[in-house]
């Protein structure tokens, strides 16, 4: 009987060591995950807004050119601000993760991160070069549309 006791207290603590482990592998698992989501975001912030603008005069369709050296730099150091961030936030996964910089398995996630940013990246571009295609085809139908009259 007392063999038995000892071995159901060692079971108790063994089952709350266990517990304490999992709940701490998911604590920093889910602090990984808002990472990554996080670094999503970052890069999704200049995908919804052109770098360029159009005058918003009536009929106006000339390209504000006159503060684009203040939007570039403003956006150059929003995306070096990012890049920073980016870096922070991968270097807290690693630490969360507890991998070595050398492990395949942490190559690999980061190469998934790049892959994000790259997406990122283009997702930019694809922003401004749908913007200055849809003012392009507005434009041709306006002269289209001119000529026909």
């Amino acid at each position: 009987v007392i063999i038995f006791c000892l071995l159901f207290l060692d079971i108790g603590d063994y089952i709350l060591q266990t517990r304490n482990k999992v709940f701490d592998l998911e604590q920093r698992l889910q602090k990984s995950k808002n990472n990554v989501q996080e670094i999503q975001n970052l890069m999704s912030t200049w995908s919804k807004t052109p770098l360029y603008e159009r005058a918003h005069e009536k009929g106006e369709t000339l390209l504000i050119l006159s503060d684009l050296d203040e939007r570039l730099n403003k956006r150059y150091r929003e995306i070096r601000e990012a890049g920073e961030r980016i870096h922070i936030l991968l270097n807290e996964n690693k630490q969360y993760l507890e991998v070595d910089t050398n492990n395949d398995y942490w190559k690999a996630y980061v190469e998934y991160v790049d892959e994000i940013v790259t997406d990122g990246f283009y997702a930019i571009v694809q922003c401004d070069l749908d913007f200055l295609k849809k003012k392009q085809i507005q434009k041709i139908i306006l002269i289209h549309y001119f000529k026909l009259r």
